[in-house]
């Protein structure tokens, strides 16, 4: 998935935060991240870099 760093942390945070926030006392909150691959951030093929990738500061996201 091709995104906004900025706007992905700022969607993490809001999600870590509702689940803090709303999860029972004794409760726990679980947070997981996988990057899979050498190819986190970059588009699968050419086509898709000149067709709709993320512009290349978007796509250095790693």
């Amino acid at each position: 998935v091709l995104c906004d760093r900025r706007l992905i942390g700022r969607s993490l945070a809001n999600l870590v935060g509702n689940a803090l926030k709303y999860t029972p006392s004794g409760g726990s909150v679980t947070l997981r991240a996988v990057c899979s691959g050498d190819k986190a951030g970059r588009p699968d093929s050419p086509h898709e870099a000149r067709h709709g990738g993320a512009p290349p500061r978007q796509a250095a996201f790693s």
